[in-house]
């Protein structure tokens, strides 16, 4: 689960540790900056289970997994960059991530379908006439 709090780490400026969600655009679709992230969290908490048994190892720290972050974040960087397909293959991953992580937050689905117009000819000769009638009792 995603939470909702103020994270992104693709918005750091550089030599921050602090972050801050500025907008729906930060996560949509999720970041490979997000998902190198959590990759990063997922090796922490796979470490600490390598014998089987849970053991407490070292705290989950930015000096401590630096390192192992910018692997994978550069892993993403290489998948994106290593063909056309593959990079629309990270991209249509990135959207699905942002997809489940909103649903499973209780947020609804964007539903956006350029296709379809917004609205349709009625709702606009309503929408107009509605305007017609507001500037005429204006005066």
């Amino acid at each position: 689960m995603i939470p909702r709090t103020n994270l992104s780490p693709s918005r750091v400026p550089e030599g921050s540790r602090r972050t801050s969600l500025r907008s729906r655009a930060s996560f949509h679709p999720i970041p490979e900056a997000t998902i190198a992230l959590v990759f990063t969290a997922v090796e922490y908490a796979v470490y600490q289970w390598t014998s089987g048994i849970h053991v407490k190892g070292s705290n989950f720290t930015e000096v401590k997994y630096a390192e192992v972050y910018r692997r994978h974040l550069s892993g993403l960087e290489v998948w994106c960059t290593y063909s056309e397909r593959s990079g629309h293959a990270l991209a249509r991953h990135q959207q699905r991530l942002h997809d489940h992580g909103r649903a499973h937050a209780g947020f609804p689905k964007i539903v956006t379908n350029p296709r379809k117009p917004a609205f349709n000819a009625a709702k606009f000769a309503h929408a107009t006439q509605a305007l017609d009638d507001d500037e005429h009792s204006d005066s």
